[in-house]
């Protein structure tokens, strides 16, 4: 961000909207509070962001709703994992033990470094190393805190590798399977083989139907892996 961080009332701001300058889907006043947000924790392109939350059904062009609030409504719902399928990027923890700050003034003067992602009455935004990224004129920080999840690049990547080493278990299980009762010898680290496989009808026949079975959960999870990664 290029704008200068200003002091409103102890509190310290940069202009939120900055990420979506040269935007070819931003539109004003759509109620795209959650994606700016998401944009100014993780650096992710606010496009990339908006077209993610269209596709996953969590936005709708032109029109508001995606208060962070509202994620919530739906128990098996949660706003860090709604987050992780916004952005592409993973390493979002939920912090309800933070509520008790209770205003963001409280919440930024406890917290002058890490990255959050704040939810107030009906809105959205971001707090990177004590500075609110929101909208420009904010001038109070008064409004009482409703939803913490913090962003942690560095938990991203511990999740990241745990569950690459639980594919590689499970791709060399598909493997040795498919040597025993195929003949062939085949790599499952890469999504072409994968699918290949599946569009084999003579390997279907062969092969027990739990190993089929795996195969297909094992595509699911591994195209998962690819998008997210």
């Amino acid at each position: 961000m290029n704008a200068k961080a200003s002091t409103m009332s102890n509190l310290r701001t940069k202009d939120g909207y900055e990420c979506t300058k040269g935007s070819k889907l931003y539109i004003p006043r759509d109620g795209s509070c959650f994606q700016r947000a998401l944009a100014n924790c993780t650096g992710v392109d606010f496009d990339t962001i908006y077209g993610k939350s269209l596709r996953a059904g969590i936005k709708k062009l032109g029109r508001g709703g995606t208060s962070v609030l509202g994620l919530d409504k739906d128990p098996t719902v949660s706003v860090a994992k709604t987050a992780a399928k916004c952005t592409g990027v993973a390493g979002w923890v939920p912090r309800p033990e933070l509520y008790r700050f209770g205003t963001i003034n409280a919440f930024v003067a406890q917290f002058s470094r890490g990255t959050f992602l704040l939810g107030v009455r009906g809105h959205a935004l971001a707090v990177r190393d004590g500075v609110v990224y929101d909208n420009g004129d904010r001038s109070s920080g008064r409004h009482r805190i409703l939803e913490v999840v913090e962003y942690r690049p560095q938990a991203a990547d511990r999740e990241r590798d745990e569950l690459r080493a639980k594919l590689n278990q499970r791709a060399h299980k598909l493997r040795a399977n498919f040597q025993v009762y195929t003949g062939a010898e085949l790599e499952f680290t890469e999504m072409a083989t994968v699918t290949a496989a599946l569009g084999r009808e003579d390997y279907r026949k062969r092969l027990p139907v739990k190993t089929w079975d795996l195969l297909q959960r094992y595509a699911v999870q591994l195209e998962a892996f690819g998008t997210l990664w």
